[in-house]
């Protein structure tokens, strides 16, 4: 996670901050400083980044908080202008035993030794926070009822993200169909992320993932494979159309199962490029070695291909996609019948086209 993404100053500005200022100017309250780098100094400790452009450059108001465990140092994190760090501790250790913490009393003594005001610093980090809750107060929060039927919403935004990339002799919609093939990561999930641990049991199928304290009380969950069961369908080997689902939730496959059967048309489009071999990508999909795994100093993420990412880095270079961006098919046919060609009219008291000769308009 110390890997550090290092890019020029202009395609910093002009791609990767949009998100960050469209989120400022809707009126967020907090961002979150991640674990990575960014052009060296890790993102937590990085004044360019959380003061110059975050504070000064977007007017960014509220509190920054850093991801768990993303804090590496007192004076350079404070100073940068993080103002909550979280859990506190240095480790996981820290927090069942010592508390050390990077902003502990031992770093601020140091902190006071060098000649920095932490008081100052704190009191700026608190102040940042008082404002929020301020905010918060002014601001007329009426209570919502969220336990009401959202399960239609959940299918149409799951049916209307659904991209078809082929329907091969017209397979779609399907008429009466005997068997119908589930593929793909969602048909059986397998569970990994950068936690995984092997001596830990784990579950093949449809896992259940809160973080609140409301979250275990599930009304209903509804697996891939549930749900094909329930339908009566068998897994069959026929590849005759393909569907392109990216990101999908809760009641997945009744979001899909509509969609074969012709019920909803199928017409969301691909919001990144598809290649049809990996050379095609120009670097490998993974590319560290073992001993750059263990040398820091390799942690290095370069992003020379400044503003030309996705579509336009292909078109640049004359790649050719299997699918391109954007790229997506519709179930419904279109025919034309009975053309009727009507009477074209001059169009009166139309000024002269001007001459291209004649200079600007003053």
């Amino acid at each position: 996670m110390g890997v550090s993404s290092n890019t020029d100053d202009r395609s910093l500005h002009e791609l990767y901050l949009w998100p960050f200022a469209d989120a400022i100017h809707a009126g967020t309250a907090g961002i979150m400083c991640s674990y990575n780098r960014l052009n060296q100094p890790y993102a937590c400790e990085n004044p360019r980044v959380l003061d110059e452009i975050l504070r000064k450059e977007l007017g960014f108001e509220g509190y920054v908080v850093s991801d768990w465990f993303a804090v590496h140092s007192g004076r350079e994190s404070l100073e940068a202008g993080l103002d909550i760090n979280m859990p506190g501790a240095i480790d996981e250790a820290a927090i069942r035993g010592t508390g050390n913490s990077y902003w502990g009393p031992k770093n601020i003594t140091r902190m006071v030794e060098s000649g920095v005001d932490p008081i100052m610093t704190f009191t700026m980090a608190t102040q940042r926070g008082i404002n929020l809750n301020t905010l918060a107060i002014l601001k007329d929060i009426s209570s919502r009822d969220v336990r009401r039927d959202h399960a239609w919403l959940i299918r149409k935004i799951g049916a209307d993200g659904i991209v078809l990339l082929k329907n091969l002799n017209n397979t779609l919609p399907l008429k009466a169909p005997k068997n119908v093939g589930i593929f793909g990561n969602d048909a059986s999930p397998p569970i990994n992320g950068i936690a995984f641990e092997e001596t830990k049991p784990f579950v093949i199928g449809t896992l259940d993932v809160g973080g609140c304290s409301s979250t275990g009380r599930k009304m209903y969950l509804v697996s891939t494979w549930e749900a094909i069961m329930a339908e009566g369908k068998q897994i069959c080997a026929r590849v005759q159309y393909i569907f392109n689902n990216e990101v999908l939730a809760a009641d997945d496959f009744r979001s899909i199962y509509p969609t074969p059967e012709g019920k909803v048309n199928s017409s969301g489009k691909l919001p990144s490029t598809i290649l049809a071999e990996e050379k095609d990508y120009e670097i490998p999909i993974i590319n560290l070695s073992a001993s750059e795994v263990t040398s820091p100093g390799a942690w290095q993420a370069n992003f020379t291909e400044g503003q030309f990412i996705e579509y336009s880095h292909f078109d640049k270079h004359g790649i050719k996609p299997l699918f391109q961006f954007g790229f997506g098919l519709s179930c419904t046919g279109f025919e034309i019948q009975d053309t009727v060609e009507g009477d074209s009219k001059r169009l009166k008291n139309v000024a002269a086209r001007p001459d291209p000769n004649a200079g600007t308009i003053g």
